[in-house]
C-alpha cells in the first residue's frame, strides 16, 4: 500500500497515478504527498517514469488514471500555465541570445508587471542566487554553467510559483560545481520556503539536499522515507542496493534470537536485522555497508561483533578515504574507512586480515516486497 497522507500541510498529492503511451505503462499506480515547505525528491534509474510523473504535475502530461491534486484541487485538466508550478527543465530552456535581465524579467513582462516592480523582484531574485548585478547586462550565452544554472532557478522562481518542480538540472555540470551547486539548491529553498520536487538518477544529489525521497523502479514507487530510513532500512533488495555501495552475502536464517537472526554465509555464522520477518531455514541475502566494516586493529570494541577472515586483494587510496577488498570464504568483501583510522602498512595486497561489524549494521532479507514507506 502505497503512501497517501492528504494532510493539510500536503501542497501536492498524487493518488494511483497511472500514465500508459500506448500499451507501454510509464508510470504504474503511483501514490505520494509532498509536505508544504519541503524538498522532495524522486530518485530512480533512467526510465524509471520518474520524469513522466514530473511533468504530470508540471501539466505537460495528463494522467491515464488516478488524481493529481495541489493544494487541495484536482488539477488533471488544468494546463500548465493555470497551475502554481514551474519548471526548470533539464536543458534550462534559456533564451541565450537575451542578457540575464531580459531572462529573468520575461515572465514579469508577460504578466504585463510594471516596469519598476519588474526591476525590483529582478535585484531581489538575482541577490537570492548569488550573482552579481553587473551580470545584468551580460548575454546568457556568455556565463559559464554554474551561473545559467542560476540564472535558470531565478527565473522559475521569480514568478513566485507555490511548487518548483526541477529535472535533473545539475546533470550538464562538471562534478565539483555540481557538489557546489547542490548546496546553493538547497540554501535557496530554504530562504524562499518554497515546495521543491527534484528528479534525479544521482543518489548523492536526493541525499544531500532532500527531506524526503521517493525512490522509483520500473514506474513505480518502491519506498518513501527520509535519506537515512532509506540507507539505514531499505524496504528490499532493490533499494539496499541502489542507494549506495553495499556488500551482499547469500544465506540462510538458521534461528531467530529476539530481534536478530543468526544466519549462516557458506560455513560462518552472522547476527543480524531481519527487516521481514522470516523463519529459519529461509534463503535469503545479508547486506552491509562499506562504511559499516572496520579491521579488527582498529577497532576499539570487537565484543558481539560479526567477524571474518580474509586477504586483502586490493588497496585503493584516495586521499581522506582508503578502500580496501578482502577475499573471504563468504565472497568478496569491501570496505571504506577514513585514512586517518587506517595503518596502510599493514593494508598491503596479500595481507591477512579480520573484519568485524556490528549486528545492527547487518541487514538480512528474504524476499522482494513492494512498499513504499514503513517509517
Amino acid at each position: 500500500m502505497q503512501e497517501i497522507r492528504n494532510k493539510n500541510s500536503d501542497i501536492v498529492v498524487l493518488r494511483e497515478v497511472t500514465k500508459r503511451f500506448g500499451n507501454f505503462v510509464a508510470v504504474d499506480k503511483v501514490s505520494f504527498a509532498v509536505p508544504k515547505g519541503s524538498f522532495f525528491s524522486l530518485l530512480g534509474p533512467s526510465g524509471c517514469g520518474k520524469t513522466t510523473t514530473l511533468r504530470m504535475i508540471a501539466g505537460f502530461e495528463t494522467p491515464t488514471e488516478g488524481e493529481v491534486l495541489i493544494e487541495g484541487r484536482v488539477v488533471n485538466d488544468v494546463p500548465p500555465n493555470h497551475r502554481p508550478t514551474n519548471l526548470v527543465f533539464q536543458n534550462l530552456a534559456l533564451f541565450s541570445h537575451f542578457t540575464v535581465y531580459e531572462n529573468l524579467a520575461f515572465g514579469l513582462k508577460m504578466r504585463r508587471e510594471r516596469k519598476r516592480d519588474i526591476q525590483k523582484k529582478v535585484n531581489q531574485i538575482l541577490s537570492l542566487v548569488n550573482l552579481p548585478t553587473e551580470y545584468l547586462r551580460k548575454k546568457v550565452s556568455q556565463l559559464s554553467g554554474g551561473e545559467q544554472q542560476r540564472v535558470a532557478i531565478g527565473r522559475a522562481l521569480i514568478l513566485e510559483p507555490k511548487v518548483l518542480l526541477l529535472d535533473e538540472p545539475l546533470g550538464p555540470l562538471d562534478l565539483k560545481l555540481r557538489e557546489h551547486m547542490r548546496i546553493e539548491l538547497r540554501q535557496i529553498q530554504e530562504r524562499v520556503g518554497t515546495t521543491f520536487i527534484y528528479v534525479t538518477h544521482d543518489q548523492g544529489e536526493a541525499f544531500s539536499m532532500s527531506d524526503r525521497i521517493a525512490i522509483m523502479n520500473r514506474g513505480q514507487v518502491i519506498q518513501i522515507g527520509t535519506p537515512q530510513e532509506l540507507y539505514e532500512e531499505p524496504a528490499n533488495e532493490f533499494v539496499a542496493s541502489f542507494v549506495g555501495a553495499v556488500n551482499v552475502l547469500e544465506g540462510v536464517l538458521e534461528s531467530v534470537q529476539g530481534k536478530l537472526g543468526i544466519v549462516r554465509v557458506q560455513s560462518q555464522l552472522f547476527r543480524s536485522r531481519l527487516r521481514h520477518p522470516a523463519l529459519p531455514g529461509q534463503e535469503g541475502r545479508l547486506y552491509v555497508r562499506p562504511q559499516r566494516i572496520a579491521v579488527l586493529n582498529n577497532t576499539p570494541s570487537t565484543e558481539n561483533k560479526n567477524r571474518l577472515r580474509g586477504t586483502v586483494t586490493r588497496f585503493v587510496f584516495e586521499g581522506t578515504l582508503v578502500h580496501l577488498e578482502v577475499s573471504t570464504p563468504c565472497g568478496s568483501i569491501t570496505l571504506t574507512m577514513p585514512n586517518a583510522q587506517i595503518d596502510s602498512s599493514l593494508m598491503q595486497v596479500g595481507n591477512e586480515v579480520t573484519l568485524v561489524w556490528s549486528p545492527l549494521d547487518t541487514l538480512f532479507m528474504t524476499t522482494e516486497k513492494r512498499v513504499s514507506d514503513e517509517s
